[in-house]
């Protein structure tokens, strides 16, 4: 045997006996497909629910040199709740439950906190939170208070030892998180960070201030305000309402960052301290009555200005809306005296009206004449007092007074409805304010959302401090909406009247503004109302009157919003209401239920009310079917006569989706009176319904009814004819069927043309699910409740003046939809 050449002893064979080389392994170019666009760098693509917050506070500044050039603030507050140490070796257990409850309440999800940490204990947290599978979105908080603002692409933490700052590039912390992150930085110069952020995909930041910008150096304002806004904004919203009316006659109730502590002080002490600031707002007051009046020694003078404090003083104290900083002098006496009228005999829950507080200078004038100035004024102290101390023991319920954890800010008895109206709010400026790409976007997960309403708060409180809070993607301003002004005087009417009187002024105030002004940018305040049960019924009234006036433009922009699953919510709604979802159901084309969404309408008495929801569920079960919509076909046969046509719709839709599994018993002979009733959309539907019938019975039903003079009942009976066939296999069936075929009404022979190439399949029993399919009843309904005048349909005809879809062609065999490979004729190689 010859040796081998050395060609081929250096061959590599898959077989020796046949001496054949195995074939090479080559790499091919990658061949780009037919793929959408991909969004580029830093915009977020996909909405991910939030997992988890992980909060960095960095909070230690001891670590820098003092210097006399630069104001040193130590961190007072983590969104509004007390830091009561500093020492990260020994954390306050209650202030990082009460972060953790924070981050629950607002975010509704679980967080992990941790103080000064190191860079080892940062990147193990983003390992250990930020690479979950499946992916889940997960919030970075950093509180950089205690240390370097970011600079050079870097951020600030700790060494190990905790005894030097250590910086961590943001490159490899955004590199360390495998899922999408939302990143909340509290520090100076927060927005110098923005740029390396922005490079990975599907992120959201937000940046306290702009680049170069320093936090707040007052010490009236806490350090941490920008995290109240975005995650406690109720809380924010009314402390920067009380700084904005604070005046001489306000008390002083929280530490010198503008915080409030709980905190349980002796009474005793309490009169002490509010006996000192008497005094010293009476020498003030003092001072500038001697500048603006000339300082005179004169006894008379002395006593002229004692009585006029003291009676002022008294009127002050009447009402604690001065006591927490509210003087609101541009409003109007005749106001002030109307509400006081109006609520007069009101009881505990209006103490803080505003009785007695506008004195004008007769009464002034009047008090001079007091035989004995010093008595009274230690009189009117001692009353003062008591009505103090009563004060105290009514909101602490004993002898030690608790301070009320708003910032300082009276007792609001209707706390609640001003959370929801607040929030609702802020919903509107963001809907007005951004684009529908960017709304939809940061609105797509719940926790993102909360932020970016919290977002818009901040821009307008922090905007007062010469600081500009940023966003990726790019928010637009919204410090300047319109509706901060409504918010205002909400805020306003919420303090200065009762709990029941400012609901309606508010209310009133929406509902004439809205009417006068017609405006998609209100329609979340919809949202709010529409679940306020006194206001319920007018606000869906007016609601539907607008988006039915206005066609498809007003309910594509209100399915943007809440208002579907707000109405959906609510146990009572009523028929205009139910409406309202059906028209957002039809033109959105996308379904507001989700697993277990309740169905309050069933509950009803109304069959209007019981029509319409039924109506809700057939549109959005024609969209996405879901088991719990099996339930409801009882209730389509229990009130098959009253809720007709919309129970039949129903039933049958539930029928299509379930398999006919929604229902087993023989409905035929419960549901065949309907088939004379005299409306034309009430015996189309009841054949649509007979579709499903087991019964042999129901073929002869709908055979009489091919002479109806309504050409959508003649097109149902063609439909259903097809489907019911095997249940006689008669051919008095199909000779009906070809009548069709000269029928006077020229989308009844259309509708014909379509389905006899079906006819061969149907006698065979095939086909049934695509036949049920193609049926345009269902467009029908959409188009009829997408339209204007949809009330004047639902009474008398709901398929009056609504063209009959047109038909769609329906596959008969395998092989109209996949060709056979045999039938494929494939060129011969060319030589």
């Amino acid at each position: 045997m010859a040796e081998p050449t050395q060609k081929t002893a250096n061959r590599v064979f898959v077989n020796p006996s046949t001496n054949r080389e195995a074939p090479k392994r080559v790499t091919r170019a990658t061949v780009a497909g037919n793929r959408s666009n991909r969004p580029t760098c830093g915009s977020p693509i996909v909405s991910l629910k939030t997992k988890n917050v992980v909060a960095f506070l960095c909070l230690f500044d001891g670590l820098r040199t003092p210097s006399i050039r630069r104001l040193v603030r130590k961190p007072r507050t983590i969104c509004g709740k007390p830091l009561l140490t500093f020492d990260p070796s020994f954390y306050a257990p209650s202030s990082t439950q009460a972060l953790s409850d924070l981050y629950r309440n607002s975010l509704n999800c679980p967080s992990e906190i941790v103080v000064d940490p190191s860079v080892q204990t940062v990147l193990e947290l983003l390992r250990k939170h930020a690479s979950s599978i499946p992916p889940h979105r997960v919030v970075l908080h950093y509180f950089g208070h205690g240390c370097y603002p970011p600079s050079d692409g870097n951020i600030y933490f700790f060494s190990d030892d905790r005894q030097r700052y250590k910086p961590l590039k943001i490159a490899t912390l955004m590199n360390s998180c495998a899922c999408p992150v939302t990143v909340v930085m509290d520090c100076a110069n927060a927005a110098a960070a923005s740029k390396l952020l922005g490079t990975k995909r599907d992120t959201f930041a937000f940046f306290a201030c702009g680049a170069g910008e320093s936090l707040p150096l007052s010490t009236s304002t806490p350090l941490d305000l920008f995290s109240c806004c975005l995650f406690d904004p109720f809380t924010a919203a009314m402390w920067y309402k009380g700084q904005k009316h604070c005046d001489m006659f306000s008390t002083c109730n929280c530490e010198d960052d503008g915080s409030t502590f709980q905190t349980n002080q002796k009474q005793n002490t309490q009169r002490n301290i509010y006996n000192n600031n008497y005094n010293t707002c009476k020498i003030n007051h003092k001072n500038i009555y001697s500048n603006i009046h000339g300082n005179y020694n004169t006894n008379n003078q002395d006593c002229n200005y004692n009585n006029n404090y003291d009676n002022l003083h008294k009127g002050v104290n009447q009402n604690n809306i001065y006591k927490t900083g509210f003087y609101h002098k541009d409003l109007n006496n005749k106001m002030y005296n109307t509400i006081n009228s109006n609520n007069a005999n009101n009881n505990e829950e209006d103490c803080y009206q505003m009785n007695n507080c506008l004195i004008n200078n007769e009464n002034l004038e009047e008090s001079v004449n007091v035989q004995n100035p010093e008595s009274f004024i230690n009189r009117e102290k001692v009353k003062t007092l008591d009505r103090y101390n009563e004060m105290l023991k009514n909101t602490g319920g004993s002898n030690e007074y608790k301070f009320d954890d708003n910032y300082a800010l009276p007792k609001i008895a209707n706390k609640k409805f001003l959370k929801g109206f607040l929030m609702a709010v802020l919903e509107s400026i963001c809907f007005e304010t951004q684009d529908k790409a960017t709304f939809d976007l940061f609105t797509k997960d719940s926790a993102t959302a909360t932020m970016f309403k919290g977002f818009a708060l901040s821009q307008r409180v922090m905007m007062s401090y010469n600081l500009h809070p940023s966003s990726i993607p790019d928010l637009r301003p919204m410090m300047t909406s319109v509706l901060w002004n409504f918010w205002d005087i909400a805020l306003d009417a919420s303090i200065t009247m009762s709990k029941d009187g400012s609901k309606k002024v508010i209310f009133d105030m929406f509902i004439k503004t809205f009417t006068s002004y017609p405006s998609n940018g209100i329609l979340p305040l919809f949202a709010f109302f529409i679940i306020v049960p006194e206001f319920h019924e007018e606000c869906a009234s007016r609601l539907f009157a607008y988006i039915d006036e206005n066609d498809e433009a007003a309910a594509l922009e209100a399915s943007r919003t809440n208002i579907a699953k707000a109405i959906l919510s609510y146990p009572n709604p009523s028929a205009a209401s139910l409406a309202i979802v059906s028209k957002i159901i039809a033109t959105s084309n996308e379904s507001p239920f989700i697993l277990n969404t309740p169905t309050f309408f069933v509950l009803c008495d109304d069959p209007s009310v019981v029509s319409i929801g039924m109506a809700v569920v057939t549109l959005a079960a024609s969209i996405e079917y879901q088991q719990q919509f099996k339930r409801l076909a009882e209730l389509c046969i229990e009130h098959a006569i009253a809720c007709a046509p919309f129970s039949m719709l129903l039933f049958g839709i539930l029928m299509d989706k379930s398999s006919k599994t929604a229902y087993f018993e023989d409905f035929t002979y419960r549901i065949t009176p309907l088939l004379e009733d005299s409306r034309p959309d009430v015996r189309a539907s009841t054949i649509y319904a007979l579709n499903f019938s087991k019964n042999p019975d129901a073929v002869q039903y709908i055979i009489n009814l091919t002479d109806d003079k309504s050409p959508m009942v003649r097109i149902q009976c063609m439909y259903s004819l097809l489907v019911v066939y095997k249940l006689v296999k008669q051919p008095i069936v199909f000779d009906r069927l070809n009548a069709f075929e000269k029928d006077d009404d020229p989308s009844v022979v259309e509708h014909f043309k379509a389905l006899k190439p079906t006819f061969p399949r149907a006698k065979l029993g095939h086909n049934e699910s695509q036949i049920i399919a193609a049926n345009p009843i269902i467009r029908n309904l959409f188009t009829s409740i997408k339209n204007s005048r949809f009330e004047s349909r639902f009474d008398s005809n709901l398929f009056g003046n609504i063209p009959i879809p047109q038909p769609v062609k329906i596959a008969t065999t395998l092989e109209s939809r996949v060709p056979r490979i045999g039938t494929l004729q494939l060129d011969k190689p060319t030589e």
